[in-house]
Parts: C-alpha cells; structure tokens; sequence
C-alpha cells in the first residue's frame, strides 16, 4: 500500500516537471529575464545574484535564461523527431503487419539493414554530410530512431489482425486502410504514446550528446550538451555552469522515463481487463 502511494506521488512529481518545462519552453521568451545571447561584460563567471538568478557563463550571458531556451532545443528535438518516427512506424508498420508476404519482408529486411548501423555513429554520419545545426540533427535523429518504433508497430498488428472485430470488419469486405484506421490506429495509438515517452527521453539525451561534441545545435543557440561542454573549462572556478544544465537533463530524461513505464503498465493493465 505504501509503496503504490509513495510511486504514484514519485509519478505525480515527474509528470508536473514535465508540464512545467513544457511550460517553461514554450514561454521561454517572456519568463527568461534576458536573451540567451545577451553578454554582460561586467558580469563574466558571476556568481547567483539577484540580478543572475543562476550566475553568467564566460561570455556574461545568463544562465537561466540559456537554460530555458535550452529546454526549447531539447524539447522540439525530442517532440518534432518523435512525431516523425510516429508517422513514419504507424505507415509502415501497419502496412508491414497486417498484408504481410512480399510487402513485409521488404520493409522488415530494409529495417533489420537499418539496425545494423550503430545509433551515434550513424547520426553523426548524416551530420556530417547535412551539416551541424537544429535541421541536421533533427534529421539525423529521426534515421536513427523509426526503425524500432516500425518493428513495434508490425509486432502489435500481428496480434492485431487476428482480433474478432478485424476478422468481422475484413467478413464484410471493409477495405484495409478503412480497418487500420478505425480498428488498428487506436488500439496502436496508446501503447505507440507510451513508448514514444521514453524515446523522447533518449532522443534529448542523444541530441545533449551530439552539441556535447560539437557537432549538434551551433552557438549563440543554446542547449544543454553544449552548455556542459562549455561549463567544464571552469570547472574549478565555477562549477554551476555544468551543474544545472546536467540537472536540468537528468530530471527531464528520468521523469520522461518514470512517466513513459508508468504509462506502459497502466494501459497494459486496462488492456488485460477488457480482454
């Protein structure tokens, strides 16, 4: 009993996070007290003020407001990729799972080529030759990612295809689009959602990763990878400037995480009921 209400507080406190990084991102330029590339000459490495809630960076801007225009970065990477990887597996995959034969092999084959790459290193393939930048790595991010979203797609419509209501609706003569999007869409939408959670996790952690090493969002731009990058030259000195952006990714990737499993078991939980 305790332990059901101590993780449905721990779930309740991940899912305000993230509504309020939601929130802090999309208002990012009428919260944050400066522009993110504002520099204040007289205030380089400043500690926390009330003038600098978070302190300067080495070039005087302040952090804070880098801060929640890197929630911007983050966030539009993660959602904008994730709505690609959607569309891309529900095609696919319903296509792949449901008329099965030459039109499945095909597509699988093509996805089991796609996992033979590794994820970073392909990535940082296609930004090598598209160009560094939010448009290349939302690029890169998205080759990379549908294949497993495709995978779970075709697997849930396998199962899918078989239900009573697809046989009834295909007795009929019901075309196959008509079916996928009445009867395979929405039962495929929440597990799809759910998983798409966690993904977001890893896509803003793989997106961190590449301006990590220079190669993801360019400067004056913001984001958080690029912001511990910068911070560890001054460490000694002012160790905040890797310390918050690294705070503000860990929450961000743990809460989507805790949400995106806790997600994943209460609808499987609902779905085992009305089976």
């Amino acid at each position: 009993m305790k332990s059901g209400f101590f993780r449905s507080l721990w779930i309740g406190l991940c899912a305000s996070y993230i509504l309020l990084l939601i929130g802090a991102a999309v208002f990012a330029p009428w919260i944050a007290p400066y522009s993110y590339e504002t520099q204040n000459r007289e205030a380089i490495l400043a500690a926390p003020s009330p003038k600098h809630w978070l302190g300067t960076d080495e070039l005087g801007r302040d952090v804070f407001s880098r801060l929640l225009y890197g929630a911007r970065v983050s966030l539009g990477i993660g959602l904008g990729v994730e709505s690609i990887t959607i569309f891309v597996a529900l095609l696919l995959g319903t296509l792949a799972g449901y008329f099965r034969g030459k039109i499945d092999t095909l597509l699988m084959r093509f996805t089991d080529a796609m996992f033979a790459f590794p994820d970073i290193l392909l990535a940082i393939l296609i930004l090598g030759i598209s160009g560094p930048g939010f448009q290349g790595v939302l690029i890169a991010l998205a080759v990379v990612n549908w294949p497993s979203m495709t995978r779970l797609v075709r697997g849930l419509t396998l199962v899918l295809r078989e239900k009573d209501f697809v046989l009834a609706a295909q007795s009929t003569g019901a075309p196959g689009s008509w079916i996928a999007r009445k009867h395979l869409f929405p039962h495929l939408i929440r597990t799809v959602f759910a998983v798409s959670t966690v993904e977001i996790a890893g896509l803003i952690l793989a997106e961190s990763a590449l301006s990590f090493i220079g190669i993801g969002v360019q400067p004056p731009y913001p984001s958080w990878g690029s912001m511990i990058s910068n911070g560890r030259d001054f460490m000694r000195s002012q160790p905040s400037l890797v310390f918050y952006p690294a705070l503000a990714l860990s929450m961000t990737v743990i809460s989507l995480t805790f949400v995106g499993e806790w997600l994943q078991d209460r609808w499987q939980l609902i779905d085992r009921k009305s089976s």
